[in-house]
This record gives C-alpha cells, structure tokens and sequence, in this order.
C-alpha cells in the first residue's frame, strides 16, 4: 500500500532494489553468452531486467515528482522555460 501511496522514502529503496535486479539479469544473460549453453536464470533474466527497468523508471518519476512538490527540481518547469512542440 505505500508504494502506490507514492511514499518518498521508499524511493531509494526502490532505487536499490532495481540496480541489483538490474545487474542479476544482465549477470545471467552474460553468463549464457560467455558459457556457450543455457545456465539458471537465463530464461527469466529478460523478463527480470524489464520488471527491474521498469521499477527505476517508477522510482525516478516519483523521486522527480517530490522534488517538484519541494522546490527542489532543476528544470525547465522550475525556471519558467517552455520548449518548442513540434506540430505535426
């Protein structure tokens, strides 16, 4: 429940816990390539690294999100700069 509650100090948890869900499945897709044959873990390991991939990018945007609510954010939405669109 406080995940979805977009808890700030849950993020660098989240932060963590992708980094090495992130390196356990490149480690696995690595470990097959280098060892010329299917080892444990390897046929999950992308499914894995999409999941870890995908919880970085949740953690930033919440991360990004409470430092907006702060004050805090470097960007062009804190200095009032507004980027060209391009019409198509």
């Amino acid at each position: 429940p406080l995940a979805y509650a977009n808890v700030a100090r849950l993020v660098p948890v989240a932060i963590a816990f992708s980094l090495i869900n992130i390196g356990n499945g490149l480690l696995h897709i690595v470990a097959a390539i280098r060892l010329k044959h299917r080892v444990p873990g390897v046929i999950s390991a992308p499914f894995l690294l999409a999941a870890a991939v995908w919880l970085l990018y949740a953690a930033l945007r919440v991360s990004e999100i409470h430092q907006r609510r702060a004050g805090l954010a470097l960007g062009p939405k804190r200095h009032g700069i507004k980027w060209p669109t391009l019409k198509v």
